[in-house]
Formats: structure tokens, C-alpha cells, sequence
């Protein structure tokens, strides 16, 4: 049989259609976010858990700065390192971090785990936001059992 003279077989009586593909397929992003901004964002959050992992460091700290941006530090062998000014808006941030993390629609105190794959390396954190405008805490679990 030729390819050009199937026709379409009627659906059987009761059958549904398979339901339609996600509008988005990176995790942490509601479909009502500004593409642009958030991915941006997202990948923002994504580099900076990178980097602390590919540097060895233990813990992670994100909080608000007085200029409304982000300030991160973060700690190898027992000593805090801070990185220079981000520009990234906290509240953006902390928005993301909550979505990468699965708690975005969660109450606060929230707390989860970071478990993404990215440029190459599996990110495993552990993140603790008290509130809104206060630090996020971040655990590095590495190869630990959770």
C-alpha cells in the first residue's frame, strides 16, 4: 500500500485524545512567567550552584542586598568567600530557587533539594528559606544519601 493513500482511522468510540504537551519543559518555570527574565534568571541561579559545586564548597548563602540585588557567599575548607556584586534581583531569585526546588507555592519556613542536571554536572543542594526577604541557606550533598 502506497503511504499517500492511507486515510485516517476513526478514533474508536470512547477513545480520548492524548493530552497535550507541556507549555513548558524547563522545571522551576510557570507558564505565566516572562520567558526572557525568568530563564535568565533560572540560569543565573543554575551557574552559581554550578560554581560553588565545581569549587568544592560546602554551604551556600544567597540573601537580599541593600541595593535590592542578591549577595552570595559561599564556604571552602571551613573559610566563607564572597562573590562580587550579582545584579540579580532577589526577589526573582528567591523566586526561582523555590521552583528549581519544587517549594515555590510552599509556606514559609520552606525547605527542599535542588536536583538538576546542568552544563554537564549533576547539582545536588539543599535549600532553606525562612522567609521572603531573609537569606537562603544551602547545603551541598554531593554524593549523601537523602
Amino acid at each position: 500500500m502506497r503511504t499517500d493513500d492511507k486515510k485516517p482511522q476513526p478514533k474508536p468510540e470512547g477513545a480520548k485524545s492524548p493530552p497535550p504537551p507541556p507549555l513548558r519543559t524547563a522545571r522551576g518555570l510557570s507558564p505565566d512567567d516572562d520567558d526572557g527574565s525568568r530563564l535568565a534568571i533560572k540560569r543565573a541561579a543554575l551557574l552559581v550552584l554550578a560554581q560553588a559545586q565545581q569549587d568544592n564548597a560546602t554551604d551556600l548563602v544567597m540573601a537580599p542586598a541593600a541595593d535590592g540585588g542578591t549577595s552570595i557567599r559561599y564556604k571552602i575548607d571551613g573559610a566563607w568567600h564572597n562573590w562580587a556584586p550579582t545584579g540579580l534581583g532577589w526577589s526573582l531569585l528567591a523566586s526561582e530557587l523555590g521552583g528549581l526546588a519544587g517549594v515555590r507555592d510552599a509556606e514559609y519556613p520552606k525547605e527542599g533539594i535542588i536536583y538538576v542536571a546542568y552544563s554537564g554536572v549533576r547539582l545536588r543542594w539543599q535549600i532553606k528559606m525562612r522567609n521572603h526577604s531573609a537569606e537562603c541557606t544551602f547545603h551541598n550533598l554531593g554524593n549523601e544519601k537523602v
